[in-house]
């Protein structure tokens, strides 16, 4: 695998400004769909996260508890259904206790036409998504992922790898996070990342994507 670096203006080149003539909606509006009753917590960090990064409005579908959480941090979070141009969905969530009606709810946002950013307990569904995708997985999860795609187990240059047989980008955090896309393309994030190692952060960079995408 030959991966190359990323730089700020590399940053600089994809970053969209707010002009004179946005918007709410122009500036983009990201759907988030995270937390548990659980995991709360995950979506109040997931959707300041997306607040920071820029975008104009943020829509919360989730757990009764996460709501009123995230709706005490940021207020102007929308929890109406309505019009979104990306999803985050998975973060806070445990595959395992899912229920059927919020399978197929994920499912559907996976089988459709607007990009969904997929990290967590989500990620098991990533294998059947139809949708421009971009997952979100630790090592552990990465090893989990490649299983369920039928993939050897990792090695240094599994990523690329998965990329393209999930057909979506993948971004394998770890002090060196990876980043492929199904082109073969792929991005190494060598940075002094070690005192990120804490609950919640993986949390915040699916909210930065989220907005991003």
């Amino acid at each position: 695998m030959t991966a190359r670096g990323w730089t700020r203006a590399d940053v600089a080149a994809v970053l969209r400004e707010p002009t004179a003539s946005d918007d709410k909606y122009s500036r983009g509006v990201v759907g988030v769909r995270t937390g548990s009753a659980a995991y709360p917590g995950a979506a109040v960090l997931g959707v300041e996260a997306a607040w920071r990064t820029g975008v104009g409005m943020v829509r919360y579908v989730g757990d009764t508890r996460a709501e009123d959480l995230v709706l005490a941090r940021r207020p102007e979070t929308v929890t109406a259904v309505g019009r979104v141009q990306a999803w985050l969905i998975g973060s806070g969530t445990d595959a395992a206790s899912r229920s059927a009606e919020e399978t197929a709810a994920l499912g559907a946002l996976l089988a459709g036409d607007i990009p969904v950013v997929v990290d967590a307990g989500a990620l098991d569904l990533a294998p059947a998504a139809s949708v421009p995708l971009i997952v979100t997985p630790h090592d552990r999860e990465h090893a989990r992922l490649r299983e369920a795609l039928g993939l050897a187990p990792d090695d240094a240059d599994a990523v690329a790898e998965t990329a393209a047989a999930l057909g979506g980008v993948v971004v394998r955090k770890g002090a060196t996070t990876l980043v492929a896309d199904p082109s073969g393309e792929v991005i190494a994030l060598d940075a002094p990342t070690s005192w990120l190692a804490t609950a919640g952060t993986g949390d915040v960079l699916a909210g930065i994507i989220g907005a991003l995408a």
